[in-house]
């Protein structure tokens, strides 16, 4: 399912809980406030606050984890289920967290991880996603530059993916 459609299933509510990349990708557009910004009850396991703490000094990412230390990055116990799908330690936190939780979407844009939560009936959203809802509803006024700095900084952002999302948002 494209990006576009899943953000729709994934908008309900707004709870999600974010992998990885998602944060750092963020991160990278200058945009790790667009979840508050969205209204979005913003969840990142400890897992996934260690991988972005591990990564490099400067990255934006890091910085933001690191200034939130002390707030709660839950722990979370990887259900048997996802464990099954030999994941990464963020994707396999971010996926039983939101399992656990009804209602709860995975931000997530690794293919093997999102196959993962279709398969376990889990809402998902990708780092394209999150940036085109954040278009329609104002927060960002034109996704292409935003999109071509991901892209610039090694974010890695299939081509047919990036073309369908701009098509979506009136920039194809």
């Amino acid at each position: 399912m494209p990006d576009g459609a899943e953000t729709v299933a994934a908008e309900r509510g707004r709870r999600w809980v974010f992998d990885t990349s998602p944060l750092i990708a963020l991160g990278r557009a200058g945009l790790l406030d667009l979840p508050d910004r969205l209204g979005v009850q913003a969840v990142v396991p400890e897992a996934v606050a260690a991988e972005v703490a591990a990564g490099d000094a400067g990255d934006p990412a890091r910085l933001w984890v690191e200034a939130a230390r002390g707030s709660p990055f839950p722990a979370v116990t990887v259900a048997p289920v996802v464990a099954a799908w030999d994941l990464g330690p963020g994707e396999s936190a971010a996926l039983s967290y939101a399992l656990a939780r009804p209602g709860v979407a995975a931000v997530l844009d690794d293919r093997p991880a999102r196959a993962c939560a279709r398969g376990l009936g889990v809402g998902v959203i990708g780092t394209l996603g999150v940036l085109a809802l954040a278009k329609r509803e104002g927060l960002v006024p034109v996704l292409r530059p935003v999109i071509e700095r991901l892209i610039a900084s090694g974010y890695h952002l299939g081509a047919g993916l990036v073309a369908l999302v701009l098509e979506e948002a009136g920039e194809g």
